[in-house]
């Protein structure tokens, strides 16, 4: 699989490097310090973007001229910024999401599976970011009577991040235009 990487920062490195381990060919990369590289870029099956909102303009320009398709994680965006990915997914395959962690997809689709059994319980939630030697830690507490259910997920490092795009940048090679989600692309066929 050929791949251009928006963004060449710690994810963009970490990415390079997934990619490369996968046997897949890194065509090129760039970012907001030099967004002249968008213009004259060669195409690729997919384009991993973890690059900063200055950037999004630049990256919009490459995927039209070159139709290739998105994989992007950049946090920070705007409305109107999500508007646009939103629109290039009517002539692109496209997917942003700001956790591409598969433990937190599945983490996600079990507390939505099973949020109606556990309707009339109490919740919390307790994010921790960076702490120690860990990413990032979600826990769910779900305080019934007489008993707690305690759903938690660690990242041990950014790699999950880089792997699951990865794994989504497969997942979405091949599909039709649209504006896909994280679960889509890994629990439908």
């Amino acid at each position: 699989m050929k791949v251009f990487l928006s963004g060449y920062g710690k994810m963009g490195r970490m990415l390079e490097e997934l990619a490369l381990e996968h046997g897949w060919e890194v065509v090129g990369h760039a970012d907001i310090t030099c967004p002249e590289a968008y213009e004259t870029a060669p195409g690729a099956d997919v384009c991993l973007d973890f690059s900063g909102v200055g950037a999004l303009q630049p990256l919009l320009g490459y995927l039209h001229r070159t139709k290739t398709a998105l994989v992007s994680g950049t946090t920070g965006l705007t409305e109107p910024d999500l508007d646009a990915l939103q629109e290039l997914g009517r002539e692109l395959p496209v997917i942003w999401t700001a956790n591409y962690s598969t433990g937190i997809a599945v983490f996600r689709r079990m507390l939505h599976d099973y949020a109606g059994v556990l309707a009339g319980w109490d919740k919390e939630i307790v994010v921790s970011l960076r702490g120690g030697t860990v990413a990032g830690e979600h826990t769910v507490y779900f305080f019934g009577e007489d008993e707690t259910l305690q759903i938690t997920h660690r990242a041990a490092s950014r790699r999950i991040f880089a792997a699951g795009a990865l794994r989504a940048a497969q997942a979405i090679c091949g599909r039709g235009p649209g504006f896909y989600t994280l679960d889509e692309l890994l629990f439908e066929i």
